[in-house]
């Protein structure tokens, strides 16, 4: 029964170490659309695929850990700052959390998980500037804009995480 449990754990760094670098190169690699909320389009997909094929119930929020620290270290991410640890943890955490809570192997749930997991980093990122007192008048403005642009990015990438799950879930892995 141990050694049961402790492949499960492997299994679970090992999808967690997985997702986490490919976060990190999706993040090197910008698509240069240059409309708010279309980056996160491949990096959600990765951490919801990456929560729909471990068993380990928390495989997102430690990817956003993981990868907020490394892009804080690295200095990927524009602005360079902390506030990106809290930015992908809070994304892992509403992943989890929406997969826990919504039905599995569903396109809706995959659908609101994306738009949730989209939304909630934008939300996030405007509350830490908030808190560090960083002028928002320009973000005010446009937030309404922003947050639909972030939900429809969230939607597609829900639609291309559904797709990916119904494709590995046919895969059949025989083991010798």
């Amino acid at each position: 029964m141990a050694g049961s449990s402790l492949r499960l754990t492997s299994r679970a760094v090992a999808v967690i170490s997985i997702f986490s670098a490919l976060i990190i190169c999706v993040r090197i690699v910008r698509i240069p659309l240059h409309v708010p909320g279309a980056g996160s389009i491949p990096w959600i997909t990765l951490m919801i695929v990456g929560r729909a094929i471990s068993t380990y119930s928390l495989t997102s929020t430690v990817t956003g850990f993981i990868v907020g620290v490394i892009t804080t270290i690295a200095g990927i991410d524009f602005p360079p700052g902390p506030q990106h640890i809290i930015k992908y943890l809070v994304s892992g955490l509403v992943v989890d959390a929406a997969y826990k809570v919504l039905p599995k192997h569903n396109v809706l749930t995959y659908v609101i998980i994306g738009a949730l997991t989209s939304i909630s980093k934008l939300l996030s990122v405007y509350i830490v500037a908030y808190i560090l007192n960083i002028p928002l008048i320009v973000i005010k403005v446009v937030l309404i804009y922003v947050l639909a642009l972030h939900t429809v990015f969230g939607v597609i990438a829900g639609l291309i995480t559904y797709s990916l799950v119904l494709a590995v879930s046919k895969v059949k892995v025989s083991r010798s």
